[in-house]
């Protein structure tokens, strides 16, 4: 943790020094600090096994349910701080840089430039970055409507973003991981990321990414692997990711859309904490696509006597496919769900009330061998609500609670910062967390 903050401090004094001597009007540093104390997190009401699946994607959980005990939490709920500059080169063309890193006020580490980085160009026909650990376009798509900051315990990506199965919505870096086997997550950064982004053209703009096929390799079909030269087939790891926005006095519009290739999203489907299993994982050459749809719409009511309002209303669709000749008759071949959330942020002088509900559908699924596939209890609600007490113009105190309430086969947890001490459950088990924060941006 030492070296890290003695590194982060460092390289700040670099760019620093680098900025006095070109240009220091020209460089800007930014953070946010946002730190939550949890009183009395936990998760519990675990279904009971009694031997039998609860459906195709979900054995028989254990006689005796996992719940997990309250315990008090302290969340960092992704604090940073960034340094960016821009250079004016002349006929409209301008040189942009960001270095972005994580920071800790929980006792976390720190890594510099692990976050939203990038070096690129503008101009009036739009700006091209080279960007690695950078939040798609899907990611960003609804994340600035979120009435809980994002990153909290309370946001909607307790629904948004993860298919249920143990895991959570954020993910690490979506191209970087294309080694590994599973990428489920659809709130994910990504490496290797080259990002267009166009104009404003009367209240359009758009966002598209590219994550490279760094990756691709050739994989044996079989595990273990056959011998040499035989049986083998190719993965090429990639990622397209989109965003359209439109927006134009109160009304804000926006479509997302990621499409992931051989990032096999089933074989990552979790099964912790005693939960059922998920999708068996199967040969490492099983290849997959894996797509993302989600579609926000907001409308900003106010100013009026009583402050302003501001509803979103966001559906998504996430859908995950396998094949190859990895994938046996009776594994799950593919699986999507919808999930809808509707959410109302109120705010009137210094005070802020936002709330906010999600639903996950059960979804539905296919096996190899097209027999029938069951997804019955798969699905999920999300309650959130609380208050936020603006101090200032850059602070802001909170108290947020959340819940969330899984069918009997379902296993959604909390969003980003749930993700920092995991309360363990079986399928069926609720995570709940209220949690009390000060947040400053800088």
């Amino acid at each position: 943790m030492k070296k890290s903050l003695l590194s982060l401090m460092a390289a700040a004094g670099l760019i620093a020094s680098g900025a006095a001597l070109a240009d220091s009007a020209n460089v800007t540093i930014y953070g946010t600090i946002n730190a939550a104390f949890e009183p009395a997190a936990k998760r519990d009401g675990a279904t009971v096994g009694t031997g039998v699946a609860l459906n195709s994607l979900v054995a028989a959980p254990s006689a005796t349910p996992v719940n997990s005990s309250s315990r008090n939490r302290f969340s960092q709920n992704s604090s940073n701080i960034g340094f960016r500059g821009v250079e004016d080169m002349g006929a409209g063309l301008k040189a942009l840089w960001q270095i972005e890193s994580s920071i800790s006020p929980d006792g976390g580490g720190t890594t510099l430039g692990s976050r939203n980085t990038y070096i690129g160009l503008t101009s009036k026909f739009g700006t091209l970055l080279y960007a690695g650990s950078h939040d798609t376009p899907y990611k960003d798509g609804v994340q600035g409507k979120d009435p809980f900051y994002v990153t909290g315990v309370a946001t909607q990506k307790g629904i948004l973003g993860s298919p249920g199965f143990n895991t959570v919505s954020v993910g690490t870096n979506a191209a970087g991981l294309t080694m590994g086997d599973g990428v489920p997550n659809f709130d994910a950064r990504m490496n290797n990321q080259i990002i267009y982004r166009t104009p404003v053209f009367y209240g359009f703009k758009a966002d598209v990414a590219y994550g490279a096929n760094e990756s691709k390799q050739i994989l044996p079909t079989t595990v273990p692997a056959t011998p040499a030269g035989t049986n083998f087939t190719a993965l090429n790891p990639y990622v397209w990711s989109l965003k359209v926005l439109y927006e134009r006095g109160p009304l804000w519009v926006t479509y997302s859309y990621e499409r992931r290739k051989d990032l096999r999203g089933l074989n990552g489907f979790a099964t912790t904490g005693g939960a059922g299993n998920g999708p068996a994982a199967v040969a490492t050459a099983t290849d997959s696509t894996d797509t993302g749809n989600k579609v926000g719409i907001a409308y900003n009511f106010g100013p009026y006597a009583l402050g302003t309002t501001e509803l979103l209303f966001v559906w998504e669709r996430l859908a995950y496919e396998r094949g190859g000749p990895g994938v046996a008759g009776t594994d799950v071949s593919e699986y999507d769900r919808n999930a809808y959330v509707f959410s109302v942020n109120h705010k009137i002088g210094s005070h802020r009330f936002p709330l906010s509900f999600g639903i996950a559908r059960d979804g539905s699924c296919k096996l190899g061998n097209a027999a029938a596939c069951t997804t019955t209890g798969l699905g999920a609600k999300q309650i959130s609500f609380g208050y936020a007490y603006t101090l200032s113009k850059r602070t802001d105190l909170y108290a947020f609670y959340t819940k969330i309430i899984n069918d009997s086969a379902a296993s959604y947890y909390l969003g980003v910062a749930g993700a920092a001490v995991t309360l363990p459950g079986g399928p069926g088990s609720d995570p709940r967390a209220f949690a009390l924060g000060v947040r400053h941006v800088f």
